[in-house]
């Protein structure tokens, strides 16, 4: 072996230090207790690189839909960016004092132009914090930004207008246009000229994503889907497979009277569904068409 080391074939080489490698030395086991822990231990490395392979290759589809996250986070407020949701400039350009003002007025504020009944309904809710002298500009702010993201959402799957023509459709500020644009929106050019601006598949499935991310924050990170799912103009089935991309689990209810508190809160009929987002994150793995035809 020492001429062929010193002397042999690149492939003879090759196997001979593979066969170093992985070869068990009988001078560096003492008992048979010994090479079972050492093969033991080789397996248990082998399961968890499968298991770390398997959660890594399910990250870059993910990753496409979800804002930034952190997997290890302890806390469910830490797990998911909100400057990846609403951009920082953004969020520094969202003025809430005349709406504090409408909300203490207790004005109707569904009726207000450009505002959805979901985002309506939460906003009067701030009130009582109000009356308790609560701070709610950071709340009001999230409930402001997902009020816009509902709207365009609703209205706007093609344009072909000017931004400042979309503005005064949606009642929607040019510059939380430009931010909303930029992450749900294809742009091109139309054969006649102008600019066209497309929420494609994906992107709509990304927006259905970031909206319930953001009702998720908006509301401690227990959510009443059924509530938004008729907002987006979907149904239960289709809301929880969104939410269940974004790693929610689905809380078993028991109609009004479900005994806690914050859950009971949250519902408005017997069928709702309530969804909550656990720390740490658990995704939903990601197989390949390969894997699922192979089973």
């Amino acid at each position: 072996t020492k001429l062929i080391e010193e002397f042999g074939s690149k492939k003879s080489r090759q196997r001979l230090s593979a066969i170093k490698n992985n070869v068990v030395q009988e001078k560096n086991l003492s008992s048979v207790g010994v090479l079972k822990k050492v093969i033991g231990s080789k397996a248990q490395e082998m399961v968890t690189d499968a298991k770390e392979s398997q959660e890594t290759s399910a990250l870059p589809t993910q990753r496409e839909f979800l804002p930034d996250f952190d997997a290890t986070a302890k806390e469910p407020r830490d797990i998911y960016s909100l400057s990846s949701v609403i951009p920082t400039t953004a969020w520094e350009q969202i003025e809430t004092t005349d709406m504090i003002k409408d909300i203490k007025k207790k004005s109707d504020l569904s009726k207000m132009d450009g505002m959805t009944v979901y985002a309506a309904k939460y906003m009067a809710k701030l009130s009582e914090r109000l009356h308790l002298k609560k701070n709610v500009n950071g709340k009001l702010k999230q409930l402001i930004y997902l009020n816009y993201m509902l709207i365009l959402y609703s209205k706007c799957h093609t344009i072909m207008k000017d931004i400042d023509s979309v503005s005064n459709i949606t009642n929607i500020p040019v510059n939380f246009l430009h931010a909303l644009f930029n992450k749900f929106y294809q742009v091109s050019t139309s054969a006649s000229g102008k600019i066209k601006y497309t929420r494609t598949k994906v992107l709509n499935d990304k927006m259905i994503i970031f909206i319930i991310i953001l009702a998720l924050i908006v509301h401690d990170f227990r959510l009443n889907l059924s509530e938004l799912a008729k907002q987006l103009h979907l149904n239960d089935v289709k809301i929880q497979k969104y939410a269940k991309e974004a790693g929610c689990t689905k809380l078993v209810t028991r109609g009004p009277q479900s005994g806690d508190d914050h859950l009971d809160a949250l519902l408005t009929t017997r069928s709702d569904v309530v969804v909550e987002l656990r720390a740490p994150l658990k995704l939903p793995v990601v197989t390949s068409a390969k894997s699922k035809g192979r089973r």
